[in-house]
């Protein structure tokens, strides 16, 4: 097979179900790809600490996910001691993350849309404190 990327070798470190995809997409196109998960997602056990957190969600104004996984695997954890509160904004660093939020019922997200990192989270304008 050839394709746009033929002969060319990538080293996918995402975690496994992610990298099979991946790989399948890149094999297609002539990749030769090398599946090496350079880390695996799992849930955290339930813990006094983690409890303490989902007992206080419902004080909070915004809560901020960093990835997909870990909107999914909060959401969860969230939802196995209730709905999640009204009035508890959510915000997301990258359009995958913001995505699973939208996926998962959420009408609005906030979320930067030139870059996606931290860093520009940060700077959006709805997380300016003169709004």
């Amino acid at each position: 097979m050839s394709g746009r990327l033929e002969g060319l070798g990538v080293v996918i470190t995402r975690p496994r179900a992610d990298a099979e995809a991946l790989a399948a997409a890149l094999e297609r196109e002539g990749a030769r790809p090398f599946v090496f998960p350079a880390l695996e997602i799992e849930d955290l056990p339930s813990s006094p600490a983690l409890e303490a957190a989902l007992a206080l969600l419902d004080k909070a104004v915004l809560a901020i996910f960093v990835s997909a996984h870990a909107a999914e695997r909060g959401l969860a954890a969230v939802k196995r001691r209730g709905p999640w509160p009204r009035r508890v904004q959510v915000a997301a660093v990258g359009e995958a993350t913001a995505q699973a939020l939208r996926n998962s019922g959420f009408a609005r997200v906030i979320s930067p849309r030139e870059r996606h990192d931290s860093e520009a989270l940060a700077a959006a304008a709805e997380l300016q404190a003169d709004r």
